[in-house]
């Protein structure tokens, strides 16, 4: 390609102007030199011959002296040769931003050099024959754009992967009402995906119900309330998706505020809540009658214990005659006591024994029995409880052996009718659970602090 005549005329008149100038060569190399953006000289080969100070700065290091931009690798990968090899046939070509590290180079050995990313633009450089001589080109330092801009990009990657996969609905509306959001979340919601829809059409579109079940007004509506300066927080209202059923949402509405103060609209996140409603009122439910068998349980336990209480008191009234029939029956007697009147009374003594347990057990789930400590001797403790166990240990021919230690090495502080009770109603059981004419072995000594019976 042939330089036209309009730029011969330039060169020519620049030509003029510069011979004007007392030293024009230092003047042009001044220029060169100090120039703020990179500039690079190619012979018409593609050979670089010559550089300046910021294209040092911008690359790391000067090419090498086999370097040729013609057969450069880095730009044939990104698909510029082409472009540049133009340039060489004496267009203006800009070539697109593109990442560029010297030391990449893998045709040539280059330890130094910086990864810039740059645009630039090649012209060619005519001769005095109006051919193509050398070829400029100038570098403009895009690295800090290009960063800005990929982090940019990520943070908005990432925003869509959060909005995407959020666990939310997340609405977005225009400042005139128009949805221009609705996430996966806020679809599975209410069963819909669409986008578009106006402030009249919510209602119906989405299908929004008050929690009474009744057509949620615009006017009510979170995001609607955001559209015009409120902030709404824990707010609640039912979907009535197409499929017919129903969910219950909670949500937070923002108005949206651009860095001037102008509104750009709303957003509102919101939450399907029926699940955890529905487990509240389980467990209230269930709360409610885990209470209900309690108080019924209660009742009925106050009435057993009623019925126990009244029962011993009515068991006892005829007990009292009969024991006292036994005795004048003894005193009127100067025989032994007959077989009969003896197995009456242990009878009588037995039954009374289970008046007494009875009522006890009254009184302890009353809370109304009360213990009478003192110190008492062991050894009497467990004579009385022999003693009352002994109609069944002679009813089943029992043997009872009994080693207690002496009365003054044994002495407790407690209630002796209660000790008495309790050891006579170990000794009856072990009659019951032991063989007749079996032998039981009652023993008591002292272990150091402690008592061992």
């Amino acid at each position: 390609m042939e330089r036209g005549s309009a730029s011969g005329r330039e060169e020519r008149s620049l030509r003029d102007r510069l011979n004007a100038v007392p030293d024009p060569v230092a003047l042009l190399e001044g220029i060169f030199a100090n120039a703020p953006l990179a500039l690079q000289i190619f012979d018409r080969t593609g050979r670089s011959i010559l550089t300046n100070g910021a294209f040092l700065a911008l690359f790391g290091s000067e090419p090498p002296a086999s370097y040729s931009v013609l057969d450069d690798e880095i730009a044939r990968r990104s698909g510029i040769q082409g472009l540049i090899e133009r340039a060489f046939r004496g267009e203006t070509i800009t070539v697109p931003t593109t990442w560029y590290d010297p030391r990449l180079l893998g045709n040539e050995e280059v330890t130094h050099g910086n990864l810039v990313a740059i645009q630039a633009t090649f012209f060619a450089l005519w001769d005095s024959e109006g051919a193509v001589g050398h070829v400029a080109a100038v570098f403009k330092d895009l690295t800090a754009e290009m960063h800005a801009r990929d982090l940019l990009e990520a943070e908005r990657d990432l925003m869509t992967l959060i909005i995407e996969q959020s666990g939310d609905g997340i609405v977005v509306a225009s400042q005139d009402g128009v949805i221009g959001m609705f996430n996966p979340a806020a679809a599975r919601q209410h069963g819909v995906q669409k986008l578009s829809v106006t402030p009249d059409e919510w209602g119906r579109v989405y299908g929004l119900f008050t929690e009474q079940g009744d057509p949620l007004p615009l006017t009510s509506t979170p995001l609607y309330r955001a559209l015009h300066g409120e902030k709404i927080e824990g707010e609640r209202w039912r979907v009535r998706r197409p499929d017919g059923t129903v969910r219950t949402l909670s949500g937070t509405a923002s108005p949206l505020t651009r860095p001037d103060g102008t509104r750009a609209g709303a957003v509102l996140t919101t939450r399907d809540e029926t699940d955890r409603i529905a487990g509240e009122q389980e467990r209230a439910e269930l709360l409610a009658r885990e209470r209900a068998t309690r108080a019924d349980a209660e009742r009925a336990n106050r009435a057993k214990d009623e019925f126990l209480a009244m029962l011993g008191h009515e068991l006892r009234n005829p007990l009292a005659p009969i024991r006292t029939a036994l005795d004048l029956l003894d005193l009127r007697s100067t025989d032994a006591p007959s077989r009969e009147l003896q197995v009456i009374r242990r009878q009588v003594d037995h039954l009374t024994r289970l008046v007494d347990d009875l009522l006890d057990v009254s009184r302890i789930t009353g809370g109304k029995i009360e213990l009478r400590r003192r110190s008492v001797a062991i050894d009497s403790v467990l004579q009385r409880a022999v003693e009352m166990a002994s109609p069944m240990l002679e009813q089943r021919r029992q043997r009872l052996t009994v080693d207690v230690a002496p009365a003054d090495r044994i002495v407790v502080s407690g209630d002796a009718d209660r000790l008495a009770q309790v050891f006579s109603n170990l000794l009856t059981n072990a009659s019951k659970f032991s063989p007749a004419e079996a032998t039981i072995a009652l023993r008591a000594c002292r272990s150091g602090a402690e008592i061992v019976i």
